[in-house]
């Protein structure tokens, strides 16, 4: 499931955003990973998003799993 974060609370007119920061991670993300970042919690994974690499491997791993009951690790796949 994909979800876009946006800033829609009430006080986001008010509030400054660094919009160098904001754009520096995928938009289906970037509000929630900005007020992360910003509250002193790191951001350091890129994580999957619609049509990235990573959503792919995720996907071809998830249908490996259900179609052979392994994981890649347990094939000695680690890439």
């Amino acid at each position: 499931m994909y979800d876009f974060s946006t800033f829609n609370f009430p006080v986001a007119a008010e509030t400054p955003v660094d919009r160098t920061a904001f754009d520096t991670f995928p938009p289906e993300y970037a509000a929630l990973a900005y007020l992360l970042e910003a509250s002193g919690f790191p951001v350091a994974n890129v994580f999957p998003t619609r049509g990235s690499e990573p959503e792919r491997k995720l996907k071809a791993e998830a249908a490996l799993w259900l179609t052979t009951g392994k994981l890649p690790i347990d094939e000695g796949i680690t890439s």
